[in-house]
């Protein structure tokens, strides 16, 4: 059941993070468009000048690492922040206009 599911479903979301396939296949190629770049600087570099080292783009899962994050401490802020965004629409919203107009005498 869930193999037909949209990729961007939020089961894939939950379970993979963000990013979805195509996210991930992005990064690959610029970080290795940037190796292939440092890898040109270097072979060319004047003497006694320093190794070009890229610098990778990083995913989600390791920010959040490198943050001190957890999964888990994530997914509570996420969830956090749904709600308010909930709430805050359900304020701005227009009510409803329930009047049934289809019988009006004219």
């Amino acid at each position: 059941m869930v193999e037909h599911l949209p990729a961007n479903n939020a089961a894939a979301r939950d379970l993979n993070g963000p990013w979805g396939d195509t996210e991930y296949l992005l990064r690959d190629v610029a970080n290795q468009l940037r190796t292939i770049a440092a890898s040109y600087y270097n072979v060319h570099r004047a003497k006694g000048a320093q190794a070009q080292q890229p610098e990778r783009i990083p995913t989600p899962n390791e920010i959040m690492r490198d943050n001190g994050r957890s999964t888990e401490q994530v997914k509570t802020e996420q969830d956090h922040l749904l709600v308010i965004l909930s709430r805050d629409r359900s304020r701005h919203d227009p009510k409803p206009d329930h009047t049934d107009r289809s019988h009006t005498d004219g």
